[in-house]
């Protein structure tokens, strides 16, 4: 089995999950370039401890942001690990309607836990040209923005 693979048939050993219900508003940029973004880039909107319980269990982790600009910007996603300054994942969203700028983004990764401690994922997210807002108050407050991490049986 390769890092990056699994099939339904795993068990899933647990899930933990953090769902973001407020707005953040992301006035800090992940450039877009041919760097791997860093820790200290972007603003942190999400995190999900897990302990997993074995060292070679697989984490799965899922996020999906939704955000909110008045003029064109592109919203950048990405995901760190601990205090590791280089994101294991990254990704760009946008999408115009109307006036404004609706961007929907997900990700997607998989590894080896490669331990038994807790760790901890993180979400940052930037922007290029306007500021963003995660959660912008739209459907009464109840569309919102999550992190889910799975163990899954190797």
């Amino acid at each position: 089995m390769t890092q990056n693979s699994i099939n339904s048939k795993q068990p899933l050993i647990q899930s933990k999950y953090t769902v973001l219900t407020s707005a953040v508003t992301i006035n800090a940029a992940i450039p877009i370039d041919n760097s791997v973004p860093q820790i200290t880039e972007g603003v942190e909107v999400m995190t999900c401890t897990i302990t997993p319980t074995k060292a070679t269990n697989l984490l799965v982790v899922k996020a999906f942001v939704w955000g909110y600009a008045s003029n064109f910007s592109n919203l950048m996603i990405a995901l760190f690990q601990d205090a590791t300054s280089n994101a294991l994942a990254a990704t760009m969203a946008n999408y115009s309607h109307a006036a404004a700028w609706i961007s929907l983004g997900s990700l997607y990764y998989t590894k080896v836990a490669g331990t038994t401690s807790a760790t901890t994922f993180k979400i940052r997210c930037g922007r290029d040209f306007n500021n963003f807002t995660i959660n912008k108050a739209e459907f009464g407050g109840v569309q919102n923005s999550y992190i889910e991490v799975m163990e899954i049986k190797a």
